[in-house]
């Protein structure tokens, strides 16, 4: 039974890094925001330009297809995945929760600003629930020295 869980654990964790990976490639969406169609020919990823021409997508996204190929990004509306390079639409602020595995969005500002404040405030309660629990210990650790010595 306890090989079965394990294995079940296995799974889980490989399936959610390949989810995690492939949702982070950058190189496809800033081919798509500048305009261009993407095609894939023999497992292999391209973009393909307005005149025809094809370049494979991680060469284009680090620029090596040529200038003339590259157009000025759109800002990225709310709610969508935001990458290197790119800006929110106006009202919009980047944000992946911490601790969180996934892509960066475009959110509301007043929505990042709220969630980042909820989390310092809970930080901050969790240190001064740490810092009166180890005091409390301190306390009974104490208690029953002086019990001992009595």
């Amino acid at each position: 039974m306890m090989n079965k869980l394990f294995l079940l654990f296995l799974i889980c964790s490989f399936a959610s890094i390949f989810h995690v990976s492939a949702a982070m490639d950058p190189s496809r969406p800033y081919c798509e925001r500048m305009g261009y169609g993407v095609e894939v020919i023999n497992e292999t990823h391209y973009c393909v330009f307005d005149d025809g021409v094809k370049c494979e997508l991680w060469t284009f996204y680090r620029n090596e297809c040529g200038s003339d190929k590259i157009k000025p990004l759109p800002c990225v509306p709310l709610g969508e995945p935001i990458f290197q390079g790119e800006s929110c639409c106006e009202g919009g602020k980047a944000y992946l929760p911490p601790y969180t595995l996934g892509q960066t969005s475009c959110r509301p500002v007043e929505e990042v600003d709220k969630a980042q404040n909820e989390y310092y405030f809970k930080l901050i309660l969790w240190f001064l629930l740490a810092i009166l629990a180890f005091v409390f210990i301190i306390y009974v650790i104490s208690k029953i020295i002086k019990l001992i010595r009595k």
